[in-house]
């Protein structure tokens, strides 16, 4: 029982982080040794002081649990990143290191609810660039 609401917290707690967001247009040179940037699907990042470039892909897998939903277990977001070509794959919390910078995914929105598709194109990730 405990678990339930636990789970029934976390659940409401993300769906609202999620409401409350406002998309955040990418700030295109790095000008300081942390900046927090937002990319919808298929969107690319270019980066003026390097040859890099960051490509938000696409979601590999999204078994987060619905809102409106009863789950046993909150499931997860797989985030599908190309950096220069190369294709990575990262869940919120995790970090990628490139060159000398790190990429830490911070979040994935819309947060999934029941009966509701999400189009690729849709899915907006959060994250920080650290140099």
């Amino acid at each position: 029982m405990k678990t339930t609401i636990l789970l029934l917290l976390v659940t409401f707690a993300g769906a609202n982080a999620c409401t409350n967001s406002e998309l955040l247009k990418p700030e295109i040179s790095l000008k300081s040794d942390t900046v927090k940037y937002k990319l919808k699907g298929g969107e690319t990042l270019y980066f003026e002081n390097s040859k890099l470039t960051l490509m938000f892909d696409s979601i590999a897998s999204d078994s987060r649990c619905p809102i409106g939903v009863h789950c046993i277990w909150a499931g997860e977001v797989v985030a599908v990143f190309k950096i220069n070509e190369q294709t990575y794959n990262l869940r919120p919390g995790e970090e990628l290191k490139f060159e000398h910078f790190k990429l830490k995914l911070v979040d994935v929105f819309p947060y999934p609810e029941a009966g509701m598709a999400i189009k690729q194109t849709d899915y907006t990730i959060e994250f920080f660039v650290f140099e």
